[in-house]
């Protein structure tokens, strides 16, 4: 089994909510006759709950959850887990049930209010309003849901203990299994090595900007940035990669220039470029620089192949 398998584990969100959105029928077929357009032209929805804080807390707290989620640990397949390293395991564990906390604690809040808010949209809907629309609060509640589910990655030597299959069908299937393992740890990596290029470039790119005053402004989140994303590489460096480490080390001197000195010293301004674009090009993928591929043991000859195919890949 490979090194990455003891020291990553895979990670897939779940968030439900009640978008109190739903088709208006009536005012659907309204608007098809009124405009006579075939049916199904044309549709209208509307917002059971248009002026709910509570509800729109929740939704704002779901798509944070979201994106920290995304920030936090690196793509692995396309029904939604995610990849991050065992190290940080107990921290994003922590880290997640604030998270889940926190919306539990937004739904409840929410369904102390909800038959209030419902009497308010007799008023903000007027003649859109259809009570029929309306679930009870029970039932509202059961459509919220935030889990975190947590497994180890594939184990790709489970078929050796299937019976009933001939040996040389085995050792292909675990052949296959260990390909596609380590073809999405290496587009992982990839993704953490773009997303550092990405926000170094961005530095670069905007500072020449403004220094050539084509922009008259930017945020301090240029530098923001890239702190945020140095603070949690050690978590998406799933192969712990020397290259990505120095990447990050160099990276994170970016982050002493202040946002107000480079607005408005032109010397600090011209340093941060210089480093910042000199960064980028040690980055930027070429043929012969590349995210790292992934180690597969030295004697094995499907492991050179595996290796001459993602170098060609690359």
């Amino acid at each position: 089994m490979s090194a990455y398998h003891n020291s990553n584990l895979l990670y897939r969100p779940s968030v439900s909510i009640w978008t109190a959105r739903i088709k208006d029928k009536a005012q659907s077929i309204e608007v098809h006759k009124s405009n006579g357009a075939v049916a199904g032209a044309a549709n209208v929805y509307k917002q059971l709950l248009p002026e709910s804080p509570e509800l729109k807390a929740i939704q704002q707290h779901a798509a944070a959850f979201r994106t920290w989620i995304y920030d936090s640990t690196l793509p692995w397949d396309d029904s939604g887990w995610r990849i991050g390293r065992v190290a940080r395991h107990m921290d994003f564990m922590d880290q997640a049930g604030d998270w889940m906390r926190q919306f539990d604690e937004k739904v409840q809040a929410f369904a102390a209010v909800y038959t209030q808010a419902f009497e308010n949209a007799r008023f903000t809907l007027n003649n859109l309003f259809d009570e029929a629309d309306y679930p009870g609060v029970n039932e509202v509640i059961s459509k919220f849901g935030i889990t975190l589910d947590v497994t180890s990655l594939p184990n790709t030597e489970d078929f050796r203990v299937v019976d009933g299959i001939p040996s040389d069908e085995v050792e292909r299937l675990v052949q296959i299994a260990k390909t596609s393992v380590d073809e999405r740890v290496k587009a992982a990596m990839g993704e953490a090595f773009s997303r550092l290029h990405g926000v170094v470039s961005k530095m670069a790119e905007t500072l020449v900007a403004y220094e050539n005053k084509a922009v008259k402004k930017f945020n301090d989140s240029l530098v923001g940035n890239i702190a945020a994303l140095v603070d949690v590489m050690p978590a998406l460096n799933i192969l712990d990669d020397a290259d990505l480490n120095d990447y990050t080390a160099t990276a994170k001197l970016l982050c002493d220039y202040a946002p107000e000195d480079l607005r408005k010293d032109a010397k600090t301004r011209k340093a941060a470029i210089a480093e910042a674009q000199a960064l980028s090009r040690r980055m930027k993928p070429t043929e012969n620089n590349a995210p790292p591929a992934v180690h597969t043991p030295a004697d094995s000859s499907m492991a050179n192949k595996l290796r001459d195919l993602m170098s060609e890949e690359s």
